[in-house]
């Protein structure tokens, strides 16, 4: 135990309760609940002040569900984080055992339960399995009976009354649910659980489904159950799981009490339900009760239990005489006898803060809702409860006085006056408001009295820490402003070496922590100062600023005389450690304050005490550090020893822990309150030297308290004062935002307050105007004064402080606006940056497009070509193509080398063979050549791998086409330069021309160049660039250097002189003004009139006017040239827009992105068939493992029957011969009755109903008796206890059969009579033992003949299973093999008429190409024929028309040679005629003869030409013949190469492969033919060239060439 702390600390109250588990009963008066970590018992048959009402089981950690057993008085309950189920008894708390999990991966337990004879005990997991477990637990450690998953989300657990083997779980998280009714079914060896799902309860269209949540069990076995909407009351059939609605709600609920009257359940009234006798009592949202009536199938009564407040659960007692109700924040119980209803357990709203008035040693809470309690201390009794108008945040109470200070959420301080708060008698009072000033705009963060008693702090979110005088005045001081957001603050009252008070601030940054240190005076008052005359300026209270390299939560200020003389720093960091901090050394009254910040060092203590952010530490009148966190735990130590800690479970974690801890005047009790909603008192379980500390500690403090009583007597006696010069307390009023602040805070809130901008700039500008105007004035009221009476500009600044505050303000506001502003730039950096990391450093290729210069001028609108944007490839895709490129260039490499090849002919009739090997070799670095056939993809892995390649392959699509967009592009950006410069030279043309025509000028749009996406340009920008003190310095000095070169250039520009002396200021070429100038006009031609001119003068005007003419016509000439330029500049631009818009947009890259979209779309359909497939091929395994499970599954059931049934019918057969010997000994008794009184006849029948008598004692013949007055639903239907089967011995051994008496037959003599009663004993206790075995037969034979159904009905599945394993084995055979297929086909091969959306081509039929093919040419041979008929007709009928052409020719011919002979009978014959005849033309035949000599000849010199040029092809052959046989010996020579690696590579073949010899005969073979092949081509090429070279020799002689044979 650490030194200086009392013991270890125990829970000994706890108000209110967690609802993570419904109450239960343990007897008709006992019911337990769930508070925190333990499990508290009220005992409604006492009273509350008795203390003995409230009995407590404490755990380790948070309880998260519990059931009781009142039968044994055992206690089963689960913790958070716990590894069993633990078993105590009530109400000791020893532990009777734990129940341990079996593969529990959960994460809590949320529900247990007893059955109802209390055999079993069952639990309920959350997420992620929720699963449910079931023991035997009367063996101590608990016997695991069955396990099983639930799968849906469940909340709620519970056995069936009648039946101990059937459970029922239901509820859900909130946004589904679900209900499942389980079945323990018992084996021989194992057991299981089966479960039935629920059917969802009938929905309506509106809202969410609805889901099962709470449940209740009627007498028929059947369940009742409520839903998630509360709208209804579901009736199941666990047999089932089919529902129906019993109850609905009609309309909507009522709004004020006493509307709903129509004896109707509207909706919110249907939450929780339990089964009466005679109904249900439902309980719903709105705090009432109903009972529904099975008989009128109608609510016959209401009870009203809270106002307003949602009734959770309801529970009856065991004897079903009391209800036992539970809402969120109360446990009622009511009793059905006299219908009252009583809350059962102290509550007080969740608070959230405490404080202790150590005047009277009450405890004070403080709630959101308002509410302010004061609890006694000693007795742990509330005492009074005080509502607030407001939302309180904060609360604190005086050291000396009853003064309570509370704090609001608005940032309202009230301070009442408590004294004699809770005492009974004529001077019981109420708390009295003394004060109320709303200081804040926000909460109230921290309340705090200094220790004397006389201030009260109040600090918030904001910078201003306010000061009030709680002593005399009961006044708001003012307020001490600061440069950081105040955390906490603390008070500290040194003694040495005078008395001072000191005020600790603390402020943080995001990385530094800076403690401020105020001087607080006693003896004078603190006054205010400013223009609101609330600043509490640093004249007045002195400051020193302590800086820490840490960030703090929260802290505590130790007094020096408790740190050796120096001051001391306990703070919470936000690593979740404790640390302390040494102040500087020194005396306080050495450091009079001042601006210097004095740095501490590193930290003199730490620790890690907690698991989660720490919340607040506290200083005790102990002198014990207390902390607590948000991972429920409080930690206590002392300043002695702060290393030994004493650490305390005391809320849960996971609903936020501690919230705040308060210790009594003597810290003999502790009070804690967590974010659970519970408030708890704590005591110590003394030590020996705990108990004289706490007595030490007592007395002083009563010691104290004496002392500080003359105290509060004065403070009483100013309070009168005050309270009379008021006439009476201060009014209290509902918090409200519009309440008015100080005017420094109501100044520093304008900006957020005011609603309307502009209103707020017109009133700074008028109040701007106003000051600058009364500033103007006094400077020049100054002025006008004489010079020894006027004030320099610094002295008239009279508040010094007030401008620097004012400035610091100014600096601080500033700098925050640019610090969010660049947190702003620098968010919006980081998203731009993400997005470009996204959308641009990601991609490969992006996304762009090319336009055309002009419009279609078939659409009218511009043509748009994109390309493909293509992200890049991650080191895990490209990691996986390789992959699949190397497995599968090794799988087709394999099967080359292993597969032997094919000979195929080419048709039927050809029975030429062709080998495959001839085929081109495989292409491996072309992805198109690694993919599978479209009939090989009969497996998911090669699905897969096909996915995979078409990936790469669409990928490589449109790489392809992205290279070819890149040079288009480039085309149009020449093109664009190209138009740039013919523009350039046409706008020259232009100005020499001096007229102004329209030239396009294209540019690039912005989507075709995608690097503008992430460009910001100057246009874009609208905002005026923010120009700092150094940029603007740096621009007017680039400014300044400017003007200067400008202005000495002006002076003597050297350049400019020499221009104008040399070109008159010009660089131009001379132009048609200089040929003006060249010609010169004469003087006298102006001069003198023409009639004067002399004949030198006129020959001169000739000349003049001659070079003027000539100049006109040339400049005539120029002009027409330049226009004729500017028209062919302009037709090539506008050609070259056209041409580029026409050939290379419309004609070349347009149909070039339809083929590759085409192809594209084309790969990714066939993905997404692949992808259907291989989704359908995962469902089919997974179907099929799940059929294979359930057969592996049977067979192994099968085969556990098969080895169980011998072993049952065993033990059958012993049960039988047990049974036979228990009646053997029966009727040997009755036989030995027989025989011991067979003498007496007169008396043997009467000792024989003695002897079969069988008579109970009174009070113990029915104790579940059913009344009128019990509202047991299921106690008609329990068994009745002789229905048990060691009932009989368990009344002999009680003693509960009522004896025989000799009275009953007083002739029979002692001795016999004695006998007699040994005989009934053995008897009852043979007929006992013969029900036993009776019963254990019974069950034995039900046992065999479950097992044998069981068995039969596995048989049955097997079959069933098998046959289904059949069929979907051959669905499956017909899904691998029956392949989808794309096909691509040409339009005229597409014969089925398209329809205008989607073409069905269900009813087609693919046929193959060869089909179509074969009919083609059957119907041109039956054409054929037909052709051949037609032209047979046609030759016959051209016979005919040739004959009668030749009868008309010869007739013809015979009618002119008449005409002829006529004519040459009548030819006169001439000299020149009769000389040809004679001799002919001679001459004539010489010139011919001659011509054709001189042809022959030339010939002859052409086929010699010619003859030259075939023999230099012919020695250009012999050389390649030469190379190719080069070639041949290399070949094979690495042929051999070959062969003899694979000689070498063929002895490492094992004997089981091929034999070496036929695996290298083989390519020897191959090879052969190869080269046979190459010399038969090679001949045929040299044979063609030798017939070429015979044919050109033979050219020239008019013989035919000889025909070239067949080859």
């Amino acid at each position: 135990m650490p030194g200086g702390l009392y013991g270890d600390l125990e829970v000994i109250k706890t108000v209110g309760h967690t609802p993570l588990s419904p109450p239960a009963f343990l007897t008709s008066t006992i019911f337990g609940y769930i508070a925190g970590n333990s499990i508290n018992f009220v005992d409604t048959s006492k009273e509350p002040s008795d203390p003995s009402y409230v009995r407590t089981i404490s755990t380790a950690t948070q309880v998260t569900a519990f059931a009781l057993n009142g039968k044994d008085n055992i206690v089963a309950y689960a913790e958070r984080d716990g590894e069993s189920i633990r078993l105590v008894k009530y109400p000791s708390g020893a532990a009777v055992g734990s129940l341990a999990y079996r593969n529990f991966n959960d994460v809590a337990i949320t529900a247990i339960a007893f059955s109802s004879e209390g055999q079993f005990v069952a639990a309920l997991g959350s997420l992620p399995t929720f699963f449910i477990t079931v023991w035997e637990w009367q063996n101590g450690t608990g016997t695991l009976v069955c396990v099983a998953e639930g799968e849906i989300p469940a909340n709620y657990l519970s056995f069936d009354p009648l039946n101990s083997r059937r459970l029922c779980t239901s509820g859900g998280d909130g946004t589904v649910g679900g209900i499942k009714f389980w079945t323990v079914e018992m084996g021989y060896k194992s057991n299981s659980l089966k479960a039935v799902t629920g059917a969802p309860p009938p929905h309506t269209l509106h809202g969410p489904p609805p889901y099962p949540t709470s449940h209740t069990w009627t007498i028929d076995s059947q369940v009742l159950c409520t839903t998630s909407t509360v709208d209804a009351l579901v009736h199941y059939d666990p047999a089932t799981g089919e529902c129906r609605n019993l109850v609905a709600a009609d309309g909507e609920p009522a709004q004020h009490a006493g509307e709903d009257e129509s004896g109707k359940f509207v909706k919110g009234s249907l939450n929780c339900a339990v089964v009466a006798r005679d109904g249900v009592f439902i309980g719903g949202k709105d705090g009432e009760i109903r009972f529904f009536n099975w008989a009128s199938h109608s609510i016959s009564k209401k009870i009203q239990i809270a106002s307003h407040e949602p009734l959770h659960n309801l529970i009856f007692s065991p004897t079903y005489t009391t209800l036992l109700v539970q809402t969120s924040s109360q446990l009622y119980t009511y009793s059905l006898a006299s219908s009252s209803v009583t809350p059962c357990i102290p509550t007080t709203p969740p608070p959230t803060s405490l404080s202790l008035i150590r005047s009277n040693n009450m405890l004070l809470t403080a709630s959101q809702t308002g509410c302010v309690t004061f609890w006694d201390v000693e007795t742990r009794r509330k005492v009074y409860e005080m509502e607030v108008e407001g939302k309180l945040t904060a609360i604190s109470a005086s050291p000396f006085a009853p003064l309570v200070a509370v704090g609001s959420s608005l940032g309202v301080v009230r301070v009442y006056w408590a004294a004699d708060v809770g005492v009974e008698g004529e001077r019981e009072a109420t708390p009295r408001l003394v004060m109320r000033t709303r200081v804040f705009d926000g909460p109230t963060t921290k309340l705090s009295f200094d220790p004397s008693g006389r201030y009260l702090s109040a600090i918030s979110t904001s910078t201003h820490c306010y000061l009030f005088e709680v002593f005399q005045n009961f006044a708001l001081i003012g307020y001490i402003p600061h440069p950081q957001p105040i955390t906490s603050l603390s008070w500290t009252l040194e003694e040495d070496p005078t008395v001072s008070l000191l005020l600790y601030i603390l402020t943080t940054t995001p990385a530094t922590s800076f403690i401020h240190r105020y001087a607080i005076p006693l003896d004078h008052p603190i006054r205010g100062a400013g223009e609101d005359g609330f600043l509490i300026t640093k004249t007045e209270v002195p400051v020193s600023v302590y800086r820490i390299d840490d960030v703090l939560v929260d802290f505590t200020s130790v007094p020096r005389h408790l740190a050796a003389g120096r001051e001391r720093f306990y703070g919470l960091s936000t690593d979740k450690k404790v640390k302390a901090y040494q102040g500087p050394i020194g005396k306080l009254g050495e450091d009079k304050g001042g601006h210097e910040i004095v740095v501490l060092g590193a930290c003199v203590y730490e620790s890690l005490d907690h698991q989660k952010p720490l919340s607040s530490i506290m200083m005790t009148s102990t002198e014990w550090l207390l902390t607590h966190s948000t991972d429920g735990c409080l930690t206590l130590r002392t300043l002695m020893e702060p290393e030994k800690i004493l650490r305390v479970y005391t809320h849960d974690p996971d609903l936020g822990g501690c919230a705040s801890a308060v210790a009594s005047r003597d810290a003999r009790v502790i009070v804690t309150a967590g974010h659970d909603g519970l408030l708890r008192f704590w005591e110590w379980r003394y030590s020996p030297q705990g108990r004289r500390a706490a007595t030490e500690a007592s007395g002083l403090a009563d010691r104290l308290l004496e002392a500080q009583r003359e105290v509060g007597i004065e403070v009483e006696g100013y309070l009168q004062d005050i309270m009379q010069e008021r006439e009476g307390s201060v009014p209290d009023i509902q918090d409200t935002s519009d309440e008015p602040l100080p005017l420094s805070q109501q100044d520093r809130q304008d900006s957020v307050t005011e609603l309307n901008p502009n209103q707020m700039m017109t009133d700074l500008q008028t109040r701007l105007t106003s000051l600058r105007d009364r500033l103007a004035k006094l400077i020049a009221k100054n002025s006008a004064l004489p010079e020894l009476e006027q004030l320099s500009k610094p002295e008239m600044v009279i508040d010094w402080e007030e401008r620097d505050r004012l400035l610091a303000e100014m600096e601080r506001k500033v700098e925050e606006i640019r610090r969010g502003i660049e947190d702003e730039n620098v968010g919006k950096r980081i998203i731009a940056e993400r997005i470009k990391q996204e959308c641009w450093d990601s991609m490969e290729v992006p996304g762009g497009c090319l336009k055309s210069f002009g419009p279609d001028p078939l659409t009218g609108q511009t043509t748009v070509v994109t390309n493909f944007p293509l992200r890049k490839q991650s080191e895990e895709e490209i990691h996986e193509l390789e992959k699949v490129k190397l497995m599968r260039k090794t799988q087709m490499m394999f099967l080359e080398r292993t597969t032997k090849p094919v000979q195929k002919t080419t048709s039927v009739d050809d029975e030429v063979p062709v080998n495959v090997e001839t085929a081109p070799p495989v292409d491996y670095n072309d992805i198109k050549s690694l993919l599978y056939s479209p009939y090989e993809l009969t497996t998911p892995e090669r699905r897969r791998t096909q996915l995979i390649l078409l990936s790469a392959v669409i990928r490589q699509i449109k790489q392809g086409y992205n290279g070819q967009f890149g040079n288009y592009l480039q085309q149009k950006h020449n093109a664009i330069s190209s138009i740039e410069e013919k523009a350039e030279r046409c706008k020259s043309i232009m100005n020499e021309l001096g007229i102004q025509e329209h030239i396009p000028l294209p540019k690039l749009d912005d989507e075709e160049i995608p690097e503008r996406v992430i460009e910001a340009r100057d246009e874009e920008v609208t905002v005026t660039k923010f120009i700092t003190e150094e940029e603007r310095k740096k621009i007017e000095e680039r400014k300044r250097i400017d003007e200067e070169r400008a202005r000495l250039n002006k002076e003597d520009n050297a350049r400019e002189r020499a221009l104008i002396s040399m070109m008159n200021g010009t660089l131009s070429e001379r132009g048609e003004g200089d040929d003006r100038q060249a010609v010169t006009k004469p003087a006298f031609m102006d001069a003198k009139p023409s009639e004067e001119w002399s004949e030198e003068e006129k020959k001169l005007a000739k000349e003049y006017e001659k070079k003027l003419a000539t100049l006109k016509e040339e400049s005539e000439k120029a002009r027409k040239a330049l226009e004729t330029e500017l028209r062919k500049l302009q037709t090539s631009i506008t050609e070259t827009m056209d041409n580029f818009d026409s050939q290379t947009i419309r004609q070349t890259l347009m149909p070039l992105k339809l083929a590759t979209l085409l192809s594209v779309h084309t790969n990714e359909l066939t993905q997404l068939k692949l992808y259907a497939s291989i989704l359908y091929s995962t469902e089919d395994e997974a179907k099929e493992r799940a059929i294979a499970n359930k057969l592996d599954e049977l067979k192994n059931l099968r085969l556990q029957y098969s080895a169980e049934i011998p072993e049952i019918k065993k033990d059958l057969e012993r049960c039988r011969e047990d049974y036979e010997l228990a009646v053997r000994k029966d009727k040997d008794v009755e036989k030995a009755f027989k025989k011991e009184f067979h003498g007496l006849d007169n008396l043997f029948d009467t000792a024989h109903k003695v002897f079969r008598k069988r008579d109970v004692l009174e009070g113990t013949s029915n104790i579940l008796q059913s009344t009128d007055d019990n509202l047991n639903p299921y106690l008609p239907y329990v068994r009745s206890p002789s229905a048990a089967p060691h009932h009989h011995a368990a009344l002999i051994s009680q003693g509960t059969l009522a004896p025989i008496s000799s009275s009953d037959i007083p002739e029979l003599p002692h001795a016999q009579f004695q006998k007699l009663v040994e005989l009934r004993d053995k008897k009852i206790a043979t007929e006992a033992d013969l029900r036993v075995a009776q019963n254990k037969l019974a069950d034995m034979q039900n046992l065999v003949q479950s097992v044998l159904e069981a068995s039969e009905k596995i048989r049955v599945e097997t079959e069933r299973l098998t046959e289904e394993m059949r069929q979907f084995m051959e669905y499956r055979f017909r899904e691998t093999y029956d392949l989808e297929v794309l096909v691509s086909l040409k339009q005229g091969q597409v014969e089925v008429p398209q329809s205008p959306l989607i073409t069905d081509y269900s009813p087609t039929v693919l046929l193959h190409r060869s089909v179509i093919e074969n009919l083609n040419s059957q119907i041109l041979a039956l054409g054929g024929q037909k052709l051949t008929s037609l032209h047979d007709i046609k030759t016959y009928r051209k016979g005919i028309h040739a004959l009668e052409w030749e009868n008309s020719m010869l007739f013809f011919q015979a009618e002119s040679l008449q005409i002829r002979t006529r004519d040459i009978h009548l030819l006169r014959v001439t000299k020149q005629m009769q000389e040809y005849i004679r001799g002919g033309d001679e001459r004539k035949h010489i010139q011919e003869v001659q011509m054709l000599e001189r042809r022959g000849e030339w010939g002859q010199r052409a086929w010699g030409h010619k003859l030259e040029e075939r023999d230099k092809v012919m020695r250009d052959l012999a050389k390649k013949i030469q190379e190719k046989r080069r070639g041949n010996d290399e070949l094979k020579k690495r042929i051999a190469e070959e062969q003899d690696k694979v000689r070498e590579l063929g002895g490492l073949v094992t004997d089981d492969g091929p034999h070496p010899a036929r695996k290298t005969a083989l390519p020897s073979i191959y090879a052969r033919r190869r080269l046979m092949d190459l010399a038969k081509s090679q001949a045929h090429d040299i044979s063609i060239l030798r017939e070429e070279v015979q044919r050109m020799r033979m050219k020239t002689y008019p013989s035919f060439p000889a025909r070239r044979p067949e080859f």
